[in-house]
């Protein structure tokens, strides 16, 4: 149709809404290359890079001198501990990053490109994913960082948008979204880390129950986000 021919030729109007509001998009095809083509999630390395990033929490912990402590094993006080001293953490790069993690995070905090908001879109569920990602004991439960209802919202935003997303049966009593810790905690992700290093309010887009769509699915994937999209930067840059 000549909706779709203005859509695939870049004609959208809300494309041209994003040029009007002054926003800056950068794109990133694929930030795990190699193991995109080797068909895995680690790298070439066979690093999963997302648990390569500097972690709040586990820097926390080496300043209060508690990493050695197994996060099972921590008493109370020093759960609270961490999670007090985590936002303030200094996450620089230890020089131990691979490749592709170094890479991103210069990308993130290069001087004169801020990032305000930031989506990483992975697969394996359909949901909209917000800090925390990790607990100071790694157990699974709401982790609130200290923008969680701007970042409740910003979810929100994004699956309200996306007609699976919104209607996901994991995640129906969400709405299609959730808080990671609370889904499942990790450490070393590169939300946490683009929140608190980047500056940018990041999501994680588990956009397709499968982890390797096949081809045929794409253009459902891709219809079925559209909207989500090209609308989202604009509601959360212009609030």
């Amino acid at each position: 149709t000549k909706q779709k021919q203005k859509q695939a030729g870049g004609r959208d109007p809300r494309v041209a809404a994003l040029g009007a509001a002054a926003i800056t998009l950068h794109l990133l095809p694929a930030a795990n290359p190699d193991g995109f083509a080797l068909h895995r999630r680690e790298n070439e390395a066979g690093i999963d890079l997302n648990r390569d990033f500097p972690d709040p929490l586990d820097r926390a912990a080496g300043v209060l001198g508690l990493a050695g402590t197994p996060p099972g094993r921590l008493a109370a006080p020093a759960v609270e501990a961490l999670a007090a001293a985590a936002p303030t953490a200094d996450l620089s790069p230890s020089g131990t990053e691979q490749p592709e993690t170094a890479a991103l995070m210069a990308w993130l905090t290069a001087p004169g490109t801020p990032f305000a908001a930031a989506a990483a879109l992975h697969e394996g569920a359909v949901v909209a994913n917000y800090p925390w990602d990790g607990t100071p004991e790694m157990g699974t439960r709401y982790a609130a960082s200290p923008d969680d209802a701007t970042f409740r919202w910003a979810a929100t935003a994004y699956a309200a948008r996306s007609p699976s997303m919104v209607t996901s049966a994991e995640f129906a009593a969400t709405a299609g979204t959730t808080n990671g810790a609370a889904w499942y905690p990790l450490r070393g992700g590169m939300q946490d880390w683009a929140y608190l290093a980047g500056g940018a309010l990041e999501l994680t887009l588990e956009l397709s129950e499968a982890k390797w769509p096949p081809p045929a699915a794409l253009p459902g994937l891709a219809a079925d986000n559209w909207a989500a999209l090209l609308e989202w930067p604009a509601a959360v840059v212009g609030g």
